[in-house]
């Protein structure tokens, strides 16, 4: 199952240590650039945790109207 995050829910989790949830939960989280961009300024105690993640489960795509979404990381 996939899910779509924005940034708030993600560093709320990495700030608890909890961003597995969104893994074990979903598999895959999708991300529109714009969260990616915002992800990447975060600084502070999370920012490793999210790094990681965005390299594990979290992919970034973009919303195609006639099409669906499509994977950036692809």
């Amino acid at each position: 199952m996939k899910a779509v995050a924005d940034t708030g829910i993600i560093i709320g989790l990495a700030k608890a240590n909890r961003l597995s949830l969104l893994k074990n939960l979903f598999g895959k989280v999708l991300i529109p650039p714009k969260v990616h961009k915002e992800l990447l300024a975060k600084t502070g105690s999370e920012e490793a945790l999210i790094g990681d993640a965005l390299q594990d489960f979290i992919q970034i795509f973009t919303l195609n109207p006639r099409v669906g979404y499509r994977d950036e990381t692809a």
